[in-house]
């Protein structure tokens, strides 16, 4: 029976009572009673800030987010289209509450904020690491247990919450021979002591019981201690067995004697024959024993009590007394778990009683063992625990000890053990997380500086000599140079040691004050990237200057850079700063960071920097700095070590070490040194050195003479201790990682390599197949400082010290492809989890038996619950390519939904393309690989932003599933909402377009590619160039800040150079390095420039009347050329044309109408030509058309040019510009920026939605690539890949050896269209396939509008074909047209009626009621409309219509039943009616005038209750078009261009303004002042204003700003509730019965669509389309999105999928064909006669007598009469009425092919005319 001390209190929460333990017993265990009193649990308290003292205040998702300032700089737009919207990915931000400014003593957290590398630093280390001590035998079945039960559990809650779980047990599974160099009992303390320095909370539990465990006297004691006791014993035998097993190293200081290793003196200990390896055991043991006993005596008598106590204690009070006994924190960190066996003590001695207490042997030392077990299990410990760490157990005893196999109440007994033990470390561990929550070491920010200040101090420790050089340190840390100090040289010459030693130089040479900051670029994640360096150094300067941030810095490196700088002025004499940067070479060069555009020209007083790197120029850095900073003085190459500082180095690390060597030992390591002159080549002779004893022999004292070599040696000592398999598969594993391992993920990857196993468990099996972790640590041990530990994917890995360990590693054990494979497997295999969860391995053990074993490695979940599981993500795709496993890479990642979600959240979408060019390099013909990897590129754009749209991006690309079952699967069960479109609407994978990349966050400008297509670069109004990996799409680098509105950038000098040209300046960077060449300085403005001569290395500039020739490799300027063949008039300008080749230049003066050609071998203007001549048009009026392209062949002899109205393609002779001939252009394209291939065949350029290509040899024209957007320019070197750009900023790659694919969903539509027959065509295919004169066909129907009805399974369409009118009714479930009506005139304004089957429209001047079922006009309204206004709107319930009277002073009244009018409303206007609003219910309705008063009339009883004048709400004017009435006509919402009210002197803005219409009074204003003060101070640049706003309901506000925020206001109380993310501009869209409101982005750039909970404002879900959308609007159930494309001819809809069952938004959705079908499932084609004869007629009972409005009325607008000019010649072409045109021009596409039409296409002339405006 057996009595569990310890109880769970009734209802206390445990956070491991919920674990799952594996009881083998349904026993009833019976528990004794007990006097030790329960600990009560302490009552919570109130939750306090750690900095202030005060309580902490929760906050919930919803509430506002506000970000902080710092000194003058705020920003507040992140980088929406980079990386911005992701939460949680490391390496980007900080989230942290920054101190105040601290007074009095500073604690030692400030103390390493502010730089001081002289104090001992706490571990940052996320793990719980426990060392169980317990004695060799007596607790088997108890380790056993907790190994298979606890520690996998325990595990499990660690990983949870982002911690490692490690136990340390030094006995299990360890057998005899692990003794043999005694090394047991040091290696156990050491493990102690790193447990208490890692763990987070418990670090040491021990088991003691009634055993005192193993007494070992120690393996090396000082020579006069050891001297002592020799002269003290008098036994010979004795004296001659520790003569014999002890010798002297004078080497050690001070001298030591070492007990020698077992099988030194006795051969046979480690030998495989069994009855060789018992015989020497025993030989050991005895002789052991004679020793121990004589030291114990002589001890005794002549060392002091403390001292003596060393020759008798055991390994496990050793133990006890390091993790319990020296502890300072015991009740958090130390458990004993105590088991008393009744009646052990009465038991006779035996072998097995002898496993469980000490019963064998001489008396007087069982007493012994028995009084110190005593003493130290009864008196001191109980002493130390408190109760509640202190679990004891009783059981009785058996024959066989303690045996749940045989013994129920045993088995009871270890179950309540297993769970008492994970019960209580899972408490103390989630304490202490949570203690260490509330300390700065959770802040990734201290965690940060820690790591480098620790690898600092590890730097300085090793440091000597170069005094010198230290020297010119400190004499530039005194100096008054304002440029950092650069240090470089070769690698391993020891720069991050000089650079170390700097932060203690700098606080030698400064006050205790100085902060220093000091980064060793790459050794942690946050050091690796430009963004996080600068957001983790920035906020250190701010907490060492006392500013404060409470919120993540942005993500944009140029704003951060901005800020940075800012901060830099925070130093003052009093306190000044010192940045060290070590390593800019080590930069991921992807981010530009190694251009180093973030280091400030000149530094800031009180402001030194310190930087170092490599001087080769493939690293960039070193080159940068040479341009960027001329001080010469402060370049230090790093000298080679002196041979005096090479002996005093060696000196210094032996007395580091406590070590000395012989004099011939030192000349042997100095003799190495001259050998291979390396630092790191000294490390390793010395630390071989240090093995050497003195007494050695010179045969044993052998150096290497090669760093390879050294290493090689290395390995093969270790193999020779550890084992050759077992070291081979370690290091193997290690090699082969990404970026290295954590301990104990190598101890379970080892644990389920049964080689590895089968070797160890050569002699002996273990109960639990797994490695014994007293191998790893031994290993660990003995390879020393060439393992590091850093940081990766979150956590703590080792990894080889140097990459010559690496190369030497490979070469070693990883040198066999086919055995790489196999690792890379294992390693995969543990990443997935494969063997987790206790699911058991297969294995065949050492006798051939077929077995399986539960390894209990750690489970891989793709989420924790504290964050994601990195270490899956970011290595399990890597290592299954490794192992060239495809079925599980794309099982288990790539075709693995739930794996890309997360690792699209953890890490973003770049290393997922990264991973899926990996296993496409490895398998290049899969085609599931092909798709998935090309539709993530071309969603590129859309998964950068908003990663949750994963699901709909992959569903809306890919057509064939075959395969990709699974991944489509996971998409339809996507955990997060999605929108889902009901066809497809996105570019499929496996067309020309193959990759979309989204780098630049402003508009793209220029493009160019190098000759060999395989890099293009760009220039982006973000003031960047980058440069691209066309093949795999990655940015290759970045030049950012190059200047203002870069508009053309160029490659030259055989692609070795880029020229861009900013404002004012033309600029040259080395195309490989991205280093600055040169600066041209243009002081009278732009430029037109080109680029020719051989290899394209001269640069001409044109102005004026000259040209300026430079060498584009050096900037240099050659000459200058005036061009005598200029007229008077005439010169050359920047918004002209100019090309170049091999021989000539020809430029365009600035009006485009003549051609200069210059030789550049003469370097004269030898030819002049005008090519335009002026000419009548069919209006008799003077036009003449300008040279809008231009190219030379690439010889220079044939020029080409043309206009872009005609677009031929003009040829002409470049010598004497005499035409060869002219190949007819097409009329629709738009020649522009001419471009010619490499091989000179062809000539192309952009236009529209297309590339234009002309044949040279045949004059032939053809056209590539088809675009949903307007192609901006386009590159390309021959006709296989081609490179992109639009407005969008996405920059897009083309693979012009595919099939194009159509981006319209043409044959669907064709067929549609075919099967709607007009009714004055008999034929009903005649209409669709008839050709016209010109051969062409004719044009399909397309839509021009869309509009929801109130059923909302239907759209009510306005299309148009052939010359043709239709209303079209569109069943959205069936697709397809249910009614197709066609009418003889456009409708420019429809309004839908509630039952969905009539709708109200004005037909010229007649308002009529349709009935769209049948086709028919139901009934004609009374009287005239205005013929200036086509507004009309539903009031008073929706039962009555109200319009302006026909001379617009007056309001209408109408029956919406009948059609007759009710009243006339006036006022005392004498101006006319602009605009009409009303709320939903309209009893009130608003009439306003142009740039006057606004009307307020009550509907109800026909009267004007007021105006209210502009002045009256603080306005110029009142614009009520965009305005908003709430449902109760309670209140109207309007923007207004005014002052905000509480900064009367500030800018103006537009602004929300509410007005009480019932008080006529201004009720609030909606105003963001918060954000208006950051943006005042960040210099006022970003926009505030209003862009759009509606009124969800009658409380509450919505507007879109102009900063590209959405906010909510209260319409009460005029309180801001919520900002949301929304768009630069916007339509916003909501029904009053959907839970949801709708934002959609009206911009190319940003033309998501947002779907928003109207409660919690969360985004739900985004779309983001590849083509315009039109009409876009929420159905009338508020669940579906609808509209039309310009490339689709049936409209689209879109449904929100995915999301969680249990939402109660889910219960109210009904799919669309749920909605009542009222029109029939066919469709039914129907004519209607709009406009009647009867139409023009007066009627005589219209109450409006209002005077129409005549010519000399436009007075009232000055623009009326010149957009009345317009619209008529519109009209003209058209055929639709000036009031159409007037009021319904967003009706027409301006891209819409208007080929129907009798004139030329109206909107490609539209764009043409746009395009030449600026010419």
């Amino acid at each position: 029976m057996y009595t569990a001390l310890y109880r769970r209190k009734p209802g206390q929460s445990s956070v491991a009572s919920n674990i799952l333990l594996n009881p083998t017993s349904n026993a009833r265990v019976d528990l004794a009673n007990t006097n030790r009193k329960e600990t009560s649990t302490s009552e919570k308290g109130t939750k306090l800030d750690n900095v202030s003292g005060k309580p902490a205040v929760e906050t919930t998702e919803d509430a506002v987010k506000t970000r902080p300032t710092i000194t003058r700089r705020k920003t507040e737009l992140k980088s929406r289209r980079q990386d911005g919207r992701h939460a949680g990915r490391p390496g980007t931000s900080h989230r942290h509450r920054d101190h105040p400014k601290h007074h009095g003593k500073k604690s030692d957290t400030d103390e390493v904020i502010r730089g001081n590398v002289t104090v001992e630093c706490p571990s940052t280390a996320k793990i719980v690491r426990i060392f169980t001590s317990s004695t060799f035998t007596d607790t088997w079945h108890e380790r056993n247990a907790l190994m298979e039960r606890a520690y996998p559990a325990l595990k499990e809650v660690c990983q949870q919450q982002g911690y490692e779980f490690q136990v340390v047990d030094m006995r299990w599974g360890i057998r005899d021979e692990a003794t043999d160099d005694h090394m047991g009992t040091e290696l156990c303390l050491r493990e102690i002591d790193l447990c208490k320095k890692l763990s987070t909370g418990p670090s040491f539990v021990t088991f003691l019981s009634h055993k005192y465990g193993y007494r070992d006297f120690p393996n090396k004691v000082e020579a006069t201690e050891f001297d002592t006791l020799i002269a003290a014993m008098e036994g010979e035998e004795a004296l001659g067995l520790l003569k014999t097993w002890f010798k002297r190293d004078d080497n050690a200081v001070p001298p030591t004697y070492f007990l020698q290793p077992i099988s030194s003196i006795l051969p046979d200990f480690r030998d495989e024959n069994e009855e060789k390896q018992k015989s020497a055991k025993a030989a050991w043991y005895d002789q052991n024993t004679i020793m121990q006993k004589a030291l114990v005596k002589a001890a005794n008598e002549k060392l002091d009590t403390k001292t003596a106590h060393r020759y008798v204690m055991s390994v496990t009070e050793a133990e006890i007394t390091r993790g319990i006994v020296e502890s300072e924190d015991r009740s958090s960190s130390c458990l004993w778990f105590h088991r008393t066996i009744d009646a052990i003590d009465k038991q006779e001695p035996s072998y097995n009683l002898s496993r469980y207490k000490e019963c064998t042997g001489p008396e007087d030392r069982l007493q012994e063992s028995y009084d110190l077990l005593v003493d130290l299990r009864d008196r001191r410990l109980p002493s130390l625990l408190r109760s509640e760490n202190h679990k004891t157990y009783n059981i009785e005893w058996t024959a066989n000890g303690v045996d749940p196999t045989k013994s129920k109440r045993h088995e009871a007994y270890i179950q309540q053990l297993c769970q008492d033990f994970a019960e209580e470390i899972s408490q103390k561990v989630m304490q202490a997380i949570e203690d260490r929550k509330r300390t700065d070491l959770a802040k990734p920010l201290y965690a940060e500086i820690v790591e480098h200040t620790v690898f600092c101090q590890s730097k300085c420790k090793a440091f000597h000599g170069r005094q010198e050089t230290l020297d010119l340190v400190t004499k530039y840390l005194q100096g008054t140079s304002r440029t950092p100090f650069i240090v470089h040289g070769p690698s391993g010459c020891g720069k991050t040691s000089i650079v170390a030693m700097a932060a203690t130089l700098a606080q030698q040479s400064f006050s205790s004050k100085t902060g220093v900051v000091i980064r060793f670029i790459g050794t942690t994640p946050d050091s690796s990237t430009i963004g996080a360096l600068l957001s983790s150094v920035t906020s250190q300067i701010c907490r060492i200057y006392g500013e404060e941030i409470e919120d993540e810095l942005p993500a944009d490196t140029k704003e951060l850079t901005k800020i940075f700088h800012e901060t830099l002025n925070l130093a003052t004499s009093d306190e000044p700063l010192v940045l060290l940067l070590d390593s800019l070479d080590q930069f991921d060069p992807s981010g530009g960071a190694r251009q180093l555009f973030w280091l400030p020209k000149q530094l800031p007083n009180n402001v030194k920097m310190i930087l170092s790197t490599l001087p080769e120029p493939q690293y960039e850095s070193f080159p940068r700095l040479q341009e960027m900073y001329s001080e010469r003085d402060n370049f230090l190459k790093v000298p080679k070590l002196a041979d005096k500082d090479v002996e005093g180095i060696l000196t210094k690390w032996l007395d580091v070490g406590r070590r000395d060597l012989t004099e011939q030992q030192r000349q042997t390591v100095l003799g190495a040194f001259q050998k291979c002159p390396l630092p790191l080549f000294l490390k390793l002779s010395f630390d071989e050195a240090c093995r050497w004893s003195s007494f050695a022999p010179q045969s044993e004292t052998t150096l290497q003479t090669s760093i390879r070599g050294s290493i090689n040696a290395l390995f093969s000592r270790v193999e020779a201790l550890h084992g050759k398999i077992f070291v081979s598969r370690a290091l193997a594993y290690l090699t082969l990682s990404k970026t290295g391992l954590t301990e104990s993920e190598l101890e379970d990857i080892l644990s389920c390599d049964d080689d590895v196993l089968n070797d160890v468990y050569m002699y002996w099996t273990p109960p639990v197949r797994r490695l014994p972790p007293l191998l790893l640590v031994r290993l660990k041990a003995d390879l020393g400082q060439y393992l590091v530990d850093r940081g990766a994917d979150g956590v703590r890995v080792f990894f080889w010290y140097h990459r010559q360990f690496i190369e030497a590693a490979t070469d070693k054990y990883c040198s066999d492809p086919q055995f790489n494979q196999q690792m890379h497997g294992t390693l995969a295999d543990f990443f997935a989890g494969t063997w987790a969860n206790g699911k058991a391995k297969p294995y065949v053990d050492k006798k051939g038996n077929k077995e399986t074993a539960d390894r209990k490695p750690a489970s891989q979940p793709d989420k924790f619950k504290t964050g994601y599981n990195l270490r899956k993500l970011n290595n399990l795709p890597y290592q299954r390519t490794e192992a060239k496993q495809l079925g599980l890479l794309k099982e288990e990642c790539l075709m693995n939904f739930a794996f890309l979600l997360s690792k699209l959240h953890a890490s973003g979408l770049r290393p997922i393309l990264e991973d899926f060019i990996a296993a496409r390099n490895v398998y290049p013909d899969d085609q599931e690989l092909k798709i998935v990897g090309e539709s993530l590129q071309l969603s590129q754009d859309a998964l950068v932003s908003y990663p949750n749209e994963l699901p709909s991006q992959l569903l809306g690309r890919i057509k064939v599933w075959d395969g990709l079952e699974n991944l489509r699967d996971g998409c339809k069960t996507a955990p997060g909402y999605f929108l889902q479109p009901d066809r497809s609407v996105l570019t499929e994978p496996g067309g020309q377009l193959v990759n979309c990349l989204a780098g630049h966050k402003k508009d793209v400008y220029g493009i160019d590619m190098t000759n060999d297509s395989n890099f293009v670069v760009t220039c982006a109004y973000d003031r960047s160039v980058k440069v691209w990996d066309v093949g795999s799409g990655k940015l290759v680098r970045s030049m950012d800040d190059v200047g203002e509105d870069p508009e053309k950038v160029v490659l030259c000098c055989d692609d070795s150079v880029i020229i861009v040209h900013p404002d004012e300046h033309i600029l040259g960077y080395d195309f490989k390095t991205g280093t600055p060449l040169y600066n041209i300085h243009l002081e009278d403005g732009n430029r037109l420039f080109c680029v020719g001569g051989k290899s394209n290395s001269i640069l001409g500039t044109f102005h004026e009347k000259s040209v300026s020739l430079y060498a584009a490799d050096t900037g240099t300027l050659q000459k200058t050329v005036v061009c005598t063949l200029l007229g008077r008039k005439q010169e050359f300008g920047f918004s002209s044309q100019c090309a170049g080749s091999l021989r000539y230049m020809a430029v365009a003066d600035d009006d485009q109408h003549s051609i200069f050609v210059l030789d550049l071998e003469t370097s004269q203007f030898i030819q002049k030509k005008k090519i335009f001549e002026k000419f009548k048009d069919k209006d008799g009026d003077e036009d003449q058309y300008t040279i809008d392209a231009l190219a030379l062949s690439l010889s220079g002899h044939r020029l080409y040019l043309s206009e872009m109205y005609k677009n031929d393609l003009q040829v002409y002779n470049t010598r004497t510009l005499e035409q060869e001939c002219v190949y007819p252009g097409n009329e629709k394209d738009s020649s522009e920026k001419f471009k010619i291939t490499r091989d000179g065949k062809t000539l192309y350029f952009p236009s529209n939605h297309h590339v234009v290509l002309w044949n040279l040899e045949t004059g032939s024209r053809s056209t590539v690539i088809e675009q949903g957007q307007g192609i901006t320019d386009v590159v390309m070197k021959d006709l296989t890949t081609a490179v992109s750009f639009s407005d969008d900023r996405v920059v897009r790659i083309w693979d012009l050896t595919r099939e194009a694919k159509s981006h319209s969903d043409d044959q669907e539509n064709e067929e549609h269209s075919e099967c709607l027959e007009s009714n004055d065509e008999t034929d009903a295919v005649k209409e669709h396939s008839e050709t016209k004169k010109d051969g062409k066909k004719q044009n399909p129907i397309k839509i021009m509008k869309l509009m929801t009805l109130a059923n909302p399974r239907y759209v009510l369409l306005k299309a148009s074909g052939s010359r043709k009118k239709y209303l079209q009714v569109y069943d959205l479930p069936l697709k397809k047209v249910v009614r197709h009506i066609k009418v003889d005139l456009s409708l420019s304004t429809v309004i839908p009626l509630d039952d969905s089957m009539q709708v109200l429209v004005r037909v010229k001047r007649k308002l009529k009621v349709i009935d769209l079922s049948s086709g028919t006009i139901l009934r004609t309204f009374e009287g005239k409309l205005s013929e200036n206004s086509s507004d009309f709107i539903l009031v008073a319930d929706q039962k009555e219509v109200a319009c302006p009277t026909r001379g617009r002073k007056g309001i209408k009244l109408y029956d919406l039943a009948t059609g007759e009018t009710l009243a006339i409303m006036e006022s005392n206007n004498t101006k006319r009616f602009d605009e009409i609003k009303a709320g939903e219910k309209g009893t009130v309705l608003l009439a306003a005038t142009d740039d006057g008063p606004c009307y307020v009339f009550d509907v109800l009883k026909r009267t004007c209750l007021y105006e209210i004048s502009p002045q009256q709400m603080n306005s110029d004017y009142i614009y009520i078009n965009d305005a908003a009435v709430t449902d109760d006509d309670a209140y109207l919402v309007w923007q207004s261009n005014t002052h905000p009210q509480q900064e009367p002197e500030g800018r103006k803005d537009y602004i929300a303004l509410c007005w009480d219409l019932h008080n006529n009074n201004l009720h609030k204003e909606f105003f963001d002042y918060e954000f208006y003060h950051k943006y005042e101070k960040d210099d006022g640049n970003e926009d505030l204003g209003v862009d759009v706003l509606t009124l969800l309901d009658n409380r509450t506000l919505v507007c879109n700003h102009n900063d590209a925020f959405i906010r909510v206001y209260d319409l009460n109380t005029g309180e801001m509730k919520r900002r949301i993310e929304g768009h630069p501009s916007a339509e916003l869209s909501f029904v009053k019965a959907g839970p949801y409101f709708m934002s959609h982005g009206t911009y190319s750039e940003d033309n998501v669509i947002k779907m928003i909970d109207r409660t919690t404002f969360e985004t739900i879900a985004t779309f983001s389309p590849d083509y315009d959308t039109r009409d876009l609007s929420l159905t009338k159930d508020g669940y579906h999105v609808v509209c039309y494309f310009r490339e689709f001819r049936k409209p689209v809809v879109w449904s929100l999928a995915g999301g969680s069952a249990d939402d109660p938004n889910r219960e109210a959705f009904k799919p669309l064909s749920s909605f009542p079908d009222i029109y029939g499932p066919d469709t039914v084609q129907l004519k209607l006669q709009l406009a009647m004869d009867t139409d023009e007629a007066d009627d005589p009972d219209d109450l409006d007598k209002d005077i129409d409005e005549v010519d000399s009325d436009a007075s009232d607008d000055d623009d009326e009469s010149q957009n009345k000019k317009d619209l008529d010649a519109i009209s003209s072409l058209s055929g639709l009425s000036d009031l159409d045109l007037k009021s319904g021009l967003s009706d027409l596409d301006l891209n819409y092919d208007f080929s129907d039409l009798d004139l030329d296409d109206l909107g490609d002339e539209t764009e043409k005319s746009e395009r030449k405006a600026p010419a």
